[in-house]
């Protein structure tokens, strides 16, 4: 798989299997087929092709136009969960935004609010997906989270 590091200023437009360590500032369309593995932030807008996927490790901050493949996230999604299209597999641990607020997502699925400085403990393999219909969190099994360790840390994984 390919590697970019830095930071991408322009709008990146996927239609291969990618990785970037770093930061997209004007966000991604990843195009059917095509899989994008960021360690870093992901701003601007993304655009999610059916069968495409995305695995975040860092912040998602961007407006979700389209989410119709793969979105998963690990670390910090700073977009309102509630105006992210499609299905999101979200990493215990990670902090999510709900309604305004800021919390942690436990491992029974809960959400707990962050208040003052919190450590962020990541798990590579529990994982819950939020529906966006429903408004809530579902227990889910995914090798997302470990095939992206692998991609950036092959020695640790």
């Amino acid at each position: 798989m390919k590697t970019i590091h830095g930071d991408i200023a322009a709008p990146l437009t996927v239609r291969e299997d990618l990785a970037v360590n770093g930061i997209l500032r004007e966000g991604a369309t990843v195009l059917h087929g095509s899989s994008l593995l960021v360690h870093g932030n992901l701003r601007g807008t993304l655009t999610l092709e059916r069968g495409a996927r995305l695995i975040l490790g860092g912040t998602l901050g961007a407006f979700v136009d389209r989410n119709e493949g793969t979105l998963s996230v690990a670390g910090e999604i700073a977009t309102p969960l509630e105006t992210v299209p499609g299905v999101v597999t979200v990493a215990v641990g990670t902090a999510v935004t709900v309604d305004g607020h800021t919390a942690i997502l436990t491992v029974d699925g809960s959400v707990q609010p962050v208040t003052g400085m919190t450590d962020i403990s990541l798990s590579r393999t529990a994982a819950f997906t939020w529906d966006a219909a429903s408004a809530s969190f579902t227990g889910c099994a995914t090798p997302e989270f470990i095939e992206f360790a692998r991609t950036f840390w092959p020695a640790s994984s």
